[in-house]
């Protein structure tokens, strides 16, 4: 079992966090605090993950570039590029459409009541409009898992001829 270290380091002045093998570093614990300066992104040599997008709730990816990337892994990288992409636009709308729609509706629903219930709304009203977002994005959703489910197949197709070439050249 691969243990891991997780350590903050900035790229484009945004900070992320990083997954180092632990056998990197022997006897030795990385602590990394937000006074050092970033690091050159040419010295990073793992995929680096950033802090969650305050709309999609996803955690943005840098993917390594080794300098002897051969075609088949960089094709692979491009296209986890784009998946990431892809995924991050759909979550974007449909988070926001969410959030638009969820205010709308609190909103409507606060000017009903009289001055004195107008704190907020209880969880069961709140289940109206959940099931209702639900029930109009059901086609949205179906559409997405179907599509999820293709790239990430196409992915694991491209990781296998990754590694096939990699144990073709190392033979």
């Amino acid at each position: 079992m691969s243990l891991f270290v997780r350590r903050k380091v900035f790229f484009n002045n945004k900070s992320f966090l990083e997954f180092v093998p632990l056998s990197t570093f022997p006897n030795t614990t990385c602590v990394k605090s937000s006074n050092e300066p970033p690091p050159n992104p040419a010295d990073v040599k793992h995929d680096v993950i950033g802090p969650p997008n305050k709309t999609s709730n996803l955690r943005p990816v840098l993917f390594y570039i080794p300098p002897n990337e051969t075609q088949l892994e960089q094709d692979f990288r491009i296209e986890r590029e784009k998946v990431q992409k892809w995924n991050e636009d759909f979550w974007i709308k449909h988070n926001s459409a969410f959030l638009k729609e969820s205010n709308d509706f609190r909103q409507k629903k606060l000017e009903t009541l009289p001055r004195d219930e107008k704190t907020g709304l209880s969880a069961e009203e709140m289940s109206e409009f959940y099931k209702a977002f639900l029930d109009k994005n059901w086609k949205t959703h179906f559409s997405y898992n179907f599509q999820w489910y293709g790239k990430n197949f196409n992915l694991l197709y491209l990781a296998l001829k990754v590694q096939i070439s990699k144990l073709r050249g190392s033979s």
